[in-house]
């Protein structure tokens, strides 16, 4: 499936030198007639660069502030983490509050087959306690399921993708956009 963005970061040697921003209502005037040789550097906007440790309101002040909606995370030496965009700081602190009343789906589910279906969020120590006979090392560089599967296979997955952990296999069922959301976990017999 093709993935559509409305702004996109231009770099120069690598992403450790983002020089700006695209965004794609930009370019809109340039799809139309004989479509020039188009200079992206001079439409592009200014990027705006955060490091990692800035709290999530004190950005979404700047993003309110600044008219802006995305930017770039930058790590300790200065070079590109990420992005961060408003949809994103939305997405984070919307998924925390919790009305009461609702009734809360577990992340994990089991079915006939003995397989399971679970949430790619669900923290590592939830998995051990709602999985018999699952363990993890104490001393591991993950705090999720996603993360997990992101360290075992070094990439962002593809729908379909497995790994295995000692003698459980874990199958990639769902993603939104880099985030594993649902994963298939079925111990080797």
């Amino acid at each position: 499936s093709k993935k559509q963005f409305s702004k996109i970061p231009l770099y120069k040697e690598n992403i450790d030198e983002i020089s700006g921003v695209v965004y794609a209502k930009d370019l809109v005037p340039y799809l139309i007639g004989s479509r020039p040789n188009i200079n992206l550097q001079s439409i592009s906007r200014e990027a705006y660069f955060v490091p990692e440790q800035k709290p999530i309101d004190d950005l979404l002040n700047d993003f309110k502030e600044k008219k802006i909606s995305l930017a770039v995370v930058v790590d300790e030496w200065g070079g590109t983490s990420g992005l961060v965009t408003l949809e994103d700081i939305v997405e984070e602190v919307m998924g925390e509050i919790r009305d009461p009343y609702d009734i809360e789906k577990s992340p994990v589910s089991e079915h006939n087959d003995g397989s399971y279906i679970v949430d790619g969020k669900i923290s590592i120590y939830d998995l051990e306690e709602e999985i018999e006979g699952m363990s993890f090392p104490e001393d591991r560089d993950y705090d999720t399921l996603g993360g997990l599967i992101l360290d075992k296979l070094e990439h962002i997955p593809q729908e379909g993708e497995t790994i295995t952990h000692d003698n459980w296999m874990m199958k990639v069922l769902d993603l939104n956009g880099n985030r594993i959301t649902k994963v298939q976990i079925t111990k080797n017999s």
